[in-house]
């Protein structure tokens, strides 16, 4: 059975550098709005969504670490929520003369080319990684036996 290499240069940045960043970010958000904002209804709301999104980013980090197969179902969730918090984003910013409804597809639409596709053929592809039992091996440029397939065709090429 011939084995299948596969690298994890984006899930090692999403999971150890962007997830920590985005969870920090969002607790600084956090603290400061419970600060320096008034309380109202609209405040609630957006403090309850952002509290959401930081359990959800801590969930991901910690079952994308260990590679369990949850991670698996937690990223495509944080995918498509981090396209719809987006999309909201920038329609709330009203920079546009569109309608509310209209500017949010649009912006969902940009979002889901950008974002959702390259991010959901990357894992489809990558399903496998979540699964121990796969026999997959991790291609890392730290990993000993890539190193040792690396000096062996260097032997090989200066013969």
């Amino acid at each position: 059975m011939k084995k299948k290499y596969l690298t994890t240069y984006w899930l090692d940045l999403l999971t150890y550098i962007i997830l920590p960043f985005v969870t920090i970010v969002a607790v600084i958000n956090v603290v400061k709005g419970l600060l320096y904002s008034t309380f109202s209804l609209s405040f609630l709301l957006a403090l309850i969504a952002e509290l959401v999104f930081i359990c959800l980013y801590i969930l991901t980090f910690f079952t994308s670490y260990k590679r369990t197969k949850p991670a698996y179902f937690f990223f495509r969730v944080l995918i498509y929520a981090t396209a719809v918090k987006a999309a909201l984003d920038f329609t709330l910013t009203e920079v546009t003369n569109l309608e509310p409804i209209l500017a949010f597809l649009v912006y969902f639409l940009a979002v889901a080319i950008l974002w959702i596709y390259p991010n959901e053929k990357y894992f489809k592809n990558r399903k496998e990684l979540f699964n121990k039992e796969s026999g997959l091996k991790f291609l890392l440029p730290s990993n000993e036996e890539n190193k040792k397939e690396k000096t062996k065709k260097e032997k090989k090429s200066k013969k």
